[in-house]
């Protein structure tokens, strides 16, 4: 599970890195859980 959970927020990560938008990343990672 705990697995799980980080490569989704590596995958979250390397997509909004492109954008710059690590804020909005970790709001979205919150609203996964």
């Amino acid at each position: 599970m705990t697995s799980l959970i980080v490569l989704i927020f590596s995958e979250l990560d390397h997509s909004y890195h492109l954008v710059n938008s690590y804020p909005i990343n970790f709001v979205i990672w919150l609203l996964l859980l």
